[in-house]
């Protein structure tokens, strides 16, 4: 392992700023196991070298961010949210670069934003989505007047804000609750005795 790749693990922002002065340093150069020197500081949270690694050309793209943003990767929750949160703030094109992120697929075939854990999930949607829950779709509005224009979008958050309405003390719902939701949500149940 290199000594770019060891800083980079420890967190030294000072040896890695000197490192990268060095013309013949490969900022991208993976170990054995192929994880770069920005793999292994996001890994640690080391948010000082992440940055300073980013501004010397490291490539984002070098390892599967899907596997990164994976909760089963032994990251800490708020280390994958700020890795992201900066990778995201340095990006020009945030829009395109947040969608294609959380929507990252693994070896599996399943979506990152599927398969990381909540806090960072919180934050993808809330840069995904307006307010944080709802997406807007492309094409004319559907009403326009003088005080509004209402566009077409789907709602992320109405099955959540709706569980919560009928959801006990425990955060479950009973029957006569999941049916309260379904009547709400515009599903009639067919075993409900009238």
């Amino acid at each position: 392992e290199t000594a770019l790749y060891k800083a980079a693990e420890k967190g030294q922002v000072a040896v890695v700023r000197e490192l990268l002065e060095h013309p013949d340093i490969n900022v991208n150069l993976p170990n054995d196991r192929n994880q770069t020197a920005l793999g292994k500081a996001a890994q640690y949270g080391n948010i000082g070298v992440i940055q300073l690694l980013l501004d010397h050309g490291a490539d984002p793209h070098s390892f599967s961010w899907s596997t990164f943003l994976d909760s089963h990767v032994p990251v800490d929750s708020s280390v994958r949210v700020a890795v992201v949160a900066t990778l995201l703030g340095s990006e020009k094109d945030g829009d395109d670069w947040v969608r294609e992120l959380a929507t990252a697929k693994d070896q599996h075939g399943r979506e990152a934003l599927h398969t990381t854990d909540a806090a960072t999930r919180d934050l993808l949607n809330g840069l995904r989505f307006f307010c944080g829950r709802y997406e807007l779709f492309d094409g004319p509005p559907i009403h326009v007047s003088a005080t509004a224009v209402v566009v077409n979008a789907y709602d992320h958050g109405v099955f959540r804000q709706v569980f919560e309405q009928f959801a006990n003390d425990c955060g479950e719902l009973d029957k006569k609750g999941f049916q309260a939701c379904g009547r709400l949500l515009g599903q009639q149940p067919t075993d409900v005795k009238k």
